[in-house]
């Protein structure tokens, strides 16, 4: 059994390059570390190209069933390789190169209940708004371009692998996407402190987007013109504003009570 040892290693080469948000797109893949990420996307359906990981690893979890059902994918590497590679300190021993979902706009654009996230920065939110759509029961999302990076260790962690649960498109440019909605049925929502109208005094239409934007500019003015509906929600003690996940997850649920 060939284990390899050197970080001059070609594959491990390409394996260090996918840590790079520029090669990640390049290639359409990214990387997961650890087995609760692992075990979540293989749960979810998600194409696994290569697994990395040590002996002493595969001997104590080789009764997993991703771990059974990919033996052909397995690249045996060193502790010490692991260590020097990932992202974690005191890292499991295990690391997935993992073929991103291709999903259509047209697809996305076809359901009930759509969020649109609009340059969202911080990866902590992005993964917090994924996890809660998908408990809240949105069916798919739509990521403008300027957004953080999906497929940042970051947002995947914080997403708990919600980003398996729906279909969504990200890297949308501005005219795209005030195009598609434009010529789409969606009654569209957007989430403004500027209005008047409180969240839980609007009645919900579908099929609809929810639109939650930047951290700090909020949504850009093109696609605020399109909006049906702008919403704010109701705030005391002198809060001006709340977390972007936060503000999304409690728009997001009361949604979900129409």
């Amino acid at each position: 059994m060939e284990k390899i040892t050197s970080i001059k290693n070609d594959k491990i080469k390409e394996l260090r390059k996918l840590y790079q948000k520029k090669y990640r797109k390049s290639k359409s893949q990214f990387i997961l570390e650890g087995l609760r990420l692992i075990r979540g996307a293989y749960k979810s359906g998600a194409n696994l190209e290569l697994i990395f990981l040590t002996e002493e690893y595969y001997e104590k979890h080789k009764t997993e069933s991703f771990i059974i059902n990919n033996e052909d994918k397995f690249v045996y590497v060193s502790a010490n390789l692991i260590e020097e590679v990932a992202d974690t300190n005191n890292p499991q021993e295990i690391i997935a190169v993992v073929n991103e979902p291709q999903t259509s706009i047209d697809e996305v654009l076809d359901k009930e209940y759509i969020l649109v996230i609009d340059r969202i920065q911080d990866p902590g939110n992005m993964g917090t708004i994924f996890r809660t759509a998908a408990a809240a029961g949105f069916q798919s999302i739509l990521i403008t371009k300027g957004s953080v990076d999906v497929f940042n260790l970051k947002v995947l962690r914080s997403s708990v692998g919600a980003i398996y649960s729906l279909p969504f498109v990200k890297d949308i440019e501005l005219e795209e996407l005030t195009e598609s909605f434009k010529e789409s049925p969606l009654s569209i929502y957007a989430a403004d402190l500027n209005t008047d109208n409180y969240y839980n005094e609007i009645s919900y239409q579908k099929p609809l987007a929810l639109v939650i934007g930047n951290e700090a500019g909020g949504i850009r003015p093109e696609i605020l013109e399109l909006a049906d509906h702008k919403l704010k929600i109701p705030l005391k003690s002198n809060i001006e504003s709340l977390n972007a996940g936060v503000a999304a997850g409690v728009i997001m649920f009361k949604i979900a009570e129409n």
